[in-house]
């Protein structure tokens, strides 16, 4: 199964209102790792909002559930939120001002997977 969506697969699942996500990689600051990632969802209103989440690296072998780990910034627990009138601006948003990869975004949940693979590839 390929883990990338498609163009389509990507326009298609932001039109449906599903949550797309995409993995945006790692940086260290005040001797931390800090994760980061975007997801682009529909709230219940249905605004399109593009979420910008940082945690602290706190995996390791068996432990990729990057969704469980301490944020970064305490007064942004679930991210910062952004609010787009559709999902089309939030995706130029997210490629224009966030470096995201239109080739790269992945469905919901499946962010994680993209951590395990830095995982095994991180530097101990």
């Amino acid at each position: 199964m390929e883990r990338y969506l498609t163009r389509n697969a990507l326009e298609r699942s932001l039109e449906q209102g599903r949550t797309v996500e995409q993995w945006l990689g790692v940086r260290t600051e005040n001797d931390h790792r800090i994760l980061k990632w975007l997801s682009i969802e529909r709230d219940r209103a249905g605004h399109t909002i593009l979420r910008i989440s940082e945690v602290l690296d706190e995996g390791g072998p068996g432990l990729y559930d990057v969704y469980e780990f301490t944020p970064y910034d305490s007064n942004a627990e679930f991210g910062v939120e952004l609010s787009f009138d559709s999902p089309e601006q939030a995706l130029d948003h997210a490629i224009r001002n966030l470096g995201a990869d239109p080739q790269k975004f992945v469905d919901d949940g499946v962010v994680q997977l993209e951590y395990k693979d830095y995982l095994s590839k991180r530097p101990a």
